[in-house]
């Protein structure tokens, strides 16, 4: 029935919701522990940003300057708090409501008190969609996460309106491991060895990726294809007679 198919879809929808919150938060822990961070060089070790954040007297960048500049037992604390709400919630078979809040006040008081840790966690990123999260399905829950995404991804894109990212793209394709080395890339994208400046070709492939940060969004914030309509029960013989002002047929 269109009833029992619009129940299974809503429950797809709130099990891809769960999985897909789930790996903000494992992204957002990744992050904490410093599975994204390393030896300058590109010598990625053993994330050890973890020991940092949990060590007294470590020096801090609070936003707040009151709070001070070195970690004491509250910092520790909250920070001992970040990781076991977030585990709580990767680990709970049910969507954590209380977990994802307790995180959410983490790093609100992290960004306050010690914003370097707040960064170093792509707190900036990952905040806006958490906070989203800690409200229920019916709430706005799914259209505050995907405002924060397209905000995030329509910025970026205007972040890079610019001269200065022409000078981007052409570096990092030929540092890959697919291209590196590659003559005539290099002609293509930079103009000579002793003037590394882009290309007209290089400045098109540059602004093109650009432009995709911020064409898209606003492809999805004006999208062309009409809201589906919610499924209603089609009326019985008996209700449409009676909204007609017909009498209802006598059975046999």
């Amino acid at each position: 029935t269109p009833e029992a198919e619009e129940e299974e879809r809503q429950a797809r929808r709130s099990l891809g919701f769960q999985l897909f919150v789930k790996f903000l938060v494992w992204q957002h822990l990744a992050e904490a522990i410093g599975c994204r961070q390393g030896p300058i060089g590109g010598h990625f070790g053993v994330p050890n940003n973890w020991r940092y954040r949990l060590s007294l007297g470590t020096l801090k960048y609070p936003l707040l300057p009151f709070l001070g500049k070195t970690r004491n037992l509250v910092d520790l604390l909250v920070h001992i708090s970040f990781f076991v709400a977030g585990a709580a919630f990767l680990r709970a078979k049910e969507y954590g409501t209380r977990s994802i809040r307790l995180l959410c006040a983490c790093d609100a008081w992290i960004c306050c008190s010690d914003l370097s840790q707040f960064f170093a966690s792509s707190g900036h990123a990952y905040f806006s969609m958490l906070f989203s999260a800690c409200f229920p399905e019916n709430q706005g829950r799914l259209a505050g996460i995907q405002t924060g995404l397209i905000l995030q991804w329509l910025f970026a894109g205007i972040g890079k309106l610019g001269p200065w990212f022409t000078y981007v793209n052409a570096p990092f394709m030929l540092q890959s491991r697919l291209l590196a080395g590659q003559r005539w890339l290099f002609n293509l994208l930079v103009k000579s060895p002793t003037d590394l400046q882009p290309t007209a070709l290089g400045a098109a492939v540059a602004h093109a990726a650009a432009a995709v940060e911020y064409v898209a969004p606003l492809a999805l914030m004006f999208p062309r294809r009409p809201a589906p309509r919610s499924l209603a029960p089609s009326p019985t013989p008996t209700e449409e007679g009676a909204e007609s002002g017909a009498p209802p047929e006598e059975g046999a």
